[in-house]
């Protein structure tokens, strides 16, 4: 199966993902607290192309290690609901790879109106199998800095934190759907609707799900052609999404 069914409505997203909201309450809380962080370094360092990739320091080390072990946590999360194990003894990013695909994670773009000298920002549009772990540079970074921050503290830049907090909301979207970012009256919402815009890019028509109902029991093969047009979720004609 793929995850993050294309649907609409809310209830149809909570039936295909089988989502549970203790489950995704605890995810939006662990989503703000990064979210937060960002936004508070965005008062200390002017997010421009300029300073993208030359600014670095204690602060944007922390984060982006606490953004890419939730990264890490996500991804095994998802993966263990797909029954996905690891080929080794733990998850690695060689597993994790599985789902770009899975999520069309490539097809995520952020950009944020506030800062719109930004370009817009694609977490995993370089990402491939050949070189999981390099090929997500800001990945790389992290994990060369955590494990050396004498030689490679230069790597907590600005631009790699962005794109970690930025991973971390494609994965909640891919499990819980996009709609709780926007229409919920949570603190999330208020964060995300202030701060960011996703787009997906160049999306595949065709992996977007097209929900089965069913015509009105009063109608039969003869009665449908008397309907020239009818709204099957007013009618409540649709069938209910199972998770698999």
């Amino acid at each position: 199966m793929y995850l993050a069914p294309r649907t609409f409505f809310e209830d149809e997203i909570k039936a295909s993902l089988a989502i549970n909201d203790w489950e995704r309450h605890e995810a939006e809380q662990a989503l703000i607290i990064i979210f937060e962080k960002l936004i508070d370094l965005f008062s200390y360092i002017e997010p421009n192309p300029a300073s993208l990739d030359k600014v670095y320091s204690h602060r944007l080390r922390e984060l982006l290690i606490l953004a890419c072990t939730e990264f890490e946590n996500q991804c095994v999360t998802l993966m263990k609901k797909l029954n996905i194990s690891p080929k080794s003894k733990n998850y690695i990013t060689a597993d994790y790879i599985c789902l770009l695909q899975r999520g069309f994670l490539d097809e995520y773009s952020f950009s944020f109106p506030a800062y719109s000298n930004l370009s817009p920002f694609t977490p995993f549009a370089h990402w491939g199998s050949s070189a999981p772990t390099q090929s997500l540079g800001w990945y790389n970074n992290y994990n060369e800095t955590k494990h050396d921050r004498s030689a490679n503290f230069d790597k907590a830049t600005l631009n790699s934190v962005i794109n970690a907090v930025l991973s971390n909301i494609v994965l909640h979207v891919v499990r819980f759907g996009p709609y709780s970012l926007h229409n919920n009256q949570t603190k999330l919402t208020s964060i995300w609707n202030q701060y960011v815009h996703l787009i997906l890019s160049n999306p595949n028509p065709r992996t977007f799900y097209i929900p089965e109902f069913c015509f009105p029991p009063d109608k039969g093969n003869d009665g449908l052609n008397d309907i020239f047009i009818f709204d099957p979720y007013a009618g409540k004609l649709v069938k209910k999404w199972n998770a698999t």
